[in-house]
């Protein structure tokens, strides 16, 4: 009995030793998550600049109400995130919810964007911030605030154009 009860102890040994030994491996060869598996390229004062005026482009494109100029500050593949609605997928889908057939047209009559955040890792861009936004529609004055996010993708040409581009809008007082 007593050989029994050190077996049984010898062998919890073991196995603890085992699961201590494996969850050792398991950790070592496993990033840490504060640190990224692969270095971060961090973008230039003239990268982020230029992020800045991608979006200061896009506002300025609504506020000439030119339909054109908005959809070349996007890619052809760019998917809208428009606050409480599906995600919409390439510039025809952008300019059908945008611009439906039909309806008459949104005059912007002012357009502010204002960057919280710009960070830009090679090709790729994120720029986050708070936007207010104000047109006229069929005859009504509206107006908008809220939050966003894009992610913007450097071109061959080296311009950045938006492609995906998520907001929110804050909640309206009754």
């Amino acid at each position: 009995m007593v050989l029994s009860l050190r077996i049984q102890s010898i062998a919890k040994a073991v196995t603890i030793v085992a699961l201590g030994f494996a969850l050792y491996l398991g950790s070592s060869c496993t990033p840490s998550k504060s640190e990224p598996s692969q270095p971060r390229s961090v973008g230039t004062a003239d990268d982020e600049a230029a992020i800045t005026l991608a979006g200061t482009s896009y506002a300025k494109a609504w506020l000439s109400n030119d339909r054109e100029a908005v959809l070349d500050t996007l890619t052809d593949d760019v998917v809208l995130m428009p606050s409480g609605l599906d995600a919409m997928h390439g510039k025809g889908e952008a300019t059908a919810f945008w611009w439906p057939e039909g309806s008459p047209p949104a005059l912007v009559t002012s357009f502010d964007m204002m960057p919280d955040d710009v960070t830009v890792d090679g090709d790729l861009a994120y720029m986050y911030g708070s936007f207010s936004l104000a047109f006229t529609y069929d005859g009504s004055e509206h107006s908008n605030t809220g939050v966003f996010s894009m992610l913007l993708h450097r071109q061959a040409d080296g311009t950045w154009r938006i492609a995906r581009y998520m907001w929110n809008d804050h909640k309206r007082n009754p």
